[in-house]
Order: structure tokens, then sequence, then C-alpha cells
């Protein structure tokens, strides 16, 4: 059963005063006097009366509010990803929303519609904007930067160099003399078409590639890597690195994932990986997206964070 919500109008009968003097005296105007604006105070704290401060963030225009969209929680990425977001926003007084989307490339209405009910100042997304609402009025009200993808849009970007994480894997595997090499990842990702691209450059397109997706069946990838004497797979990211590594691990096939989820992550199993620095995405971001809010004109940015190999059993900053 739901407890009976103080309103302001009860305050004022309460009292026998208007619901004006009321709302004036809680936010300490000077037209009420001070023996009455502390007997309406105290009157509201014994009511249990709490502020509706969502109406009054809007009657300033502003909800000092940021929408965090992302698609898979569960992914470690966004996980570390958002709870560095966090901070630097709250370090800008406001505060945050998580806001999940159902679909897993883009927002669309249906989040955008729901976004607009937030009456939120801005958006960080992890994906990217769907076609049909980049160019729409209610789209282009909200000042939006992407992070960890580059969009297809001229919205700002803040990402990884995934094409030169690929290649980085694609060198290291080729000193150490590897030559049976395998990309595992999904099809649909622009992210993972460039981490491949990257890696197939150096073997000069010489390398297999293995769709692999949530609910892929594993016995078969191993299946696949066994009958074709693969040498060495450079996973999409470290989550299927660490997965792949452990059903091939009596194969001895060198596995290497993206993201060095142990540098922040110590419980997650170590392996070599592609690196990069999670507080300067985070950092940029939230810079970034509050340039925009402070200046919406601004000229959308694509930033490109570089990236490094991190090699398991070393430290990596």
């Amino acid at each position: 059963m739901r407890a009976n919500i103080v309103t302001q109008k009860d305050i004022a009968d309460a009292l026998n005063v208007s619901v004006n003097t009321v709302s004036h005296a809680l936010r300490g105007l000077p037209d009420i006097s001070q023996s009455l604006t502390e007997k309406i105070r105290n009157t509201a704290r014994e009511m249990g009366y709490i502020p509706n401060s969502m109406a009054i963030k809007l009657k300033t225009g502003s909800t000092k509010t940021i929408a965090l969209v992302y698609d898979n929680l569960v992914n470690p990425f966004f996980t570390i990803m958002a709870s560095k977001i966090f901070t630097f926003i709250k370090e800008k007084g406001y505060d945050t929303v998580i806001f999940p989307c159902t679909n897993y490339f883009e927002i669309e209405h249906s989040t955008l519609n729901e976004l607009l009910e937030l009456h939120v100042d801005g958006i960080l997304s992890f994906l990217d904007i769907g076609e049909s609402i980049v160019n729409t009025n209610a789209f282009k009200a909200f000042p939006t930067v992407i992070v960890g993808r580059l969009s297809k849009h001229n919205i700002t970007s803040i990402y990884t160099d995934d094409f030169e994480g690929g290649r980085i894997i694609g060198r290291y595997f080729k000193e150490k003399g590897y030559k049976k090499i395998l990309y595992a990842g999904p099809e649909l990702i622009e992210e993972s078409s460039k981490r491949f691209n990257g890696i197939k450059e150096v073997y000069n397109s010489d390398i297999s590639k293995y769709q692999f997706r949530e609910g892929s069946d594993i016995s078969k990838f191993v299946e696949f890597v066994s009958i074709n004497k693969i040498e060495a797979v450079f996973a999409f990211n470290d989550v299927l690195a660490n997965l792949i590594k452990q059903a091939v691990a009596h194969l001895g096939v060198e596995v290497a994932g993206y993201d060095y989820l142990h540098g922040q992550l110590p419980f997650v199993n170590d392996t070599d990986s592609i690196s990069y620095d999670f507080d300067k995405i985070a950092e940029l971001s939230v810079n970034s997206l509050f340039e925009i809010i402070d200046n919406p004109e601004i000229q959308k940015q694509q930033i490109k964070v570089p990236v490094y190999l991190h090699k398991e059993g070393e430290k990596t900053l």
C-alpha cells in the first residue's frame, strides 16, 4: 500500500495559509517573515514533506541529470566505464541516470521518447544513434557524446583506435612466429570489423575469421581451431578471450583480447590484450558533453584514444 504523499497544499491547510506562502517559505524567499518561515518549515518536517526535486529543477530549466545509455551492463567494459563516468559527472555537480536500451546497436524512437520524459540535460551513449531519429528536432535538442565507438553521424565520439589494436596484435603474433591465425568476434559490430582488418593487414589477408557472438557453441569453435591447426586467436574483447583461452588450453593455442580488463578488475584472468586509458576516455567524454551543453553550436569532435599492447604477466599502465 502506497503511503500518502504530503503536498504543499496539505501544509497550507494545516497552518491556514496560502500554498504560495508555503512555497515561498520553503524556498527561503524574503517576502515571508522569519518566524512564519520557521513555523512552515517545522510543520513541513513534522508532516514528512519531501520536496519534488524534479519539479524544482524543471522550473530552473535544468534537471542537472545526464543519461548514460547502454545495451549490456553485464559486459565489464561498460561497468568499468560507467563507474568512472559517474565520478566525473558528480564532480560537475550533476547526477547520472543509467538507461538500458534493448537495441544492441543504436538508439531508436522508443528510447528517445523515454529520455524526453526524463528531461535529462545530455546523453552519454555506448550506442550510436539510429538513422530514423538522428535528424529529428527531438534528438537535436539533446547534447550527445558517443562513448567507445565512432558514430556514423556528425556526433562527438570518444573511441579507441580499433584498427591499430588489430595491427598491434598482428605484429605481436608475427614476432612470435605464428602463421595460422584466427580472429573471433561478432559480425555486425563496426569495431569488430576494424580490429579484424587491422590484424588482416599485417598478415596480408592470410587470416581466418570466426563469427563468435553471444550464445555461440564453444565446442564447435574448439573443433574449428583443432581441425584448422590454428596457432593463435585474436578475440574481440577480453571476455571472449578468457572464454576461448580456457576452452583451447589443451591445444596450446595463444589467445589475445582487447580492453585489458585485468588492469581494471584484478579478479578477471590476465591475458595478452590491447590496453588503453579508461580514465582518459571517461574524462574526455564527460568534458566534451559539458562543452556541448555550454555551447550547443560547438564543432563536433572525433577523438581517437591510442592503444597499447599488454603482455600477460607484465604490468601495463
